[in-house]
């Protein structure tokens, strides 16, 4: 009887007989399974109960961007004649997780650009002593930023770019392949997988789209399965736990803005501005209520966005491994560059 070591899919009592590369690349995998066992169930652990929070995302930002790193370290000892075959297929999922982390910073750009008009209307009213025109101002620059387009084209770019890089994902490897074949391209499933969920969080968060964070199903058979379906189970909780999926940053800071709107038209409206109704008494409490939330959301939204451009680095260094696989291939025999990123 043989009996199936579930971790790589081969069989044990062959162990002793794998050539040394194989061998090599079986252990590599067997490391990148349980790092990434590990880092999921952190992620776990780290959640909110009460909802995703940017620090979060950067957290997992952060492990996905290890994920990746961890992938080069598996095909280390992979010879050049497997490139063809297995460099190609994370190279087109790649491809798509770079276009996510492109929205994702614009995004993030674009709400920063947005702290930009409360910033000068926060500069305006604090220190408020009754200037008409300092009031008028800021009421101005308030309602550019409510009026403000919000990037719909993109979040719906990003729910495509992700629905085609989960159909890419497909089913982990059933057919027959040789032994350090099959390894690498469970390995790329896994990273693959675990890009989907994470960014899928992330544009959820961002974009207002929770069904983004959708994910994929895995089968039982890969030792990180309980893991990544645990920590998948965790995101759907989370990001449900907010209207459209917002991060929990997002609520309070819009609630304080329009509140400060409503202060502002308030006194506004009073004909001597220094009125002792108590309107510029709530007008200084929304002030205050909208830099400590929009501080919170704007340091979380730095941290997600120096994540995700570290990540963005990683990944085109695992793909350069994988396009020196394809270099050195005796099938390909010529210099290969990068042709999704040449200019």
């Amino acid at each position: 009887m043989i009996v199936i070591d579930k971790r790589c899919n081969l069989p044990l009592r062959l162990a002793g007989k794998l050539r040394p590369e194989t061998s090599r690349l079986r252990f590599a995998s067997l490391n990148f399974d349980d790092s990434l066992t590990l880092r999921l169930k952190a992620l776990v652990s780290e959640s909110d109960a009460q909802g995703i929070t940017l620090p979060w995302l950067a957290l997992a930002v952060k492990t996905l961007a290890l994920t990746h790193a961890d992938a080069r370290s598996v095909i280390a000892d992979l010879k050049p004649s497997d490139g063809e075959a297995v460099a190609g297929v994370y190279l087109d999922a790649s491809i798509k997780v770079l276009d996510v982390c492109n929205s994702v910073v614009a995004e993030i750009s674009r709400r920063q650009q947005r702290n930009l008009l409360l910033n000068y209307a926060l500069h305006l009213l604090k220190g408020f002593s009754g200037e008409r025109e300092k009031l008028r101002r800021a009421a101005d620059s308030l309602r550019d930023l409510e009026d403000s387009p919000r990037e719909e084209n993109l979040g719906a770019q990003t729910v495509a770019i992700l629905q085609e890089l989960t159909d890419t994902i497909g089913e982990a490897p059933r057919v027959r392949l040789a032994a350090r074949r099959k390894i690498v391209l469970r390995t790329i499933y896994a990273v693959n997988a675990v890009s989907v969920l994470v960014l899928g969080a992330v544009s959820a968060a961002l974009f207002n789209l929770p069904d983004c964070a959708a994910g994929v199903r895995v089968r039982d058979e890969f030792p990180w399965a309980a893991a990544y379906n645990e920590f998948r189970k965790k995101v759907d909780e989370m990001v449900c736990r907010r209207p459209r999926g917002k991060a929990e940053e997002v609520e309070p800071a819009e609630a304080a803005i329009a509140t400060l709107i409503i202060a502002v038209d308030d006194v506004a409206h009073i004909g001597n501005s220094m009125g002792s109704d108590g309107r510029v008494r709530r007008l200084e409490n929304a002030i205050t209520e909208v830099e400590e939330a929009a501080d919170g959301l704007s340091v979380g939204l730095d941290r997600v966005s120096c994540e995700v451009n570290d990540f963005f680095s990683v990944v085109l260094s695992t793909r350069s491994a994988f396009l020196d696989l394809l270099r050195s291939s005796p099938i390909t025999g010529r210099p290969v560059s990068d042709p999704d990123l040449s200019p």
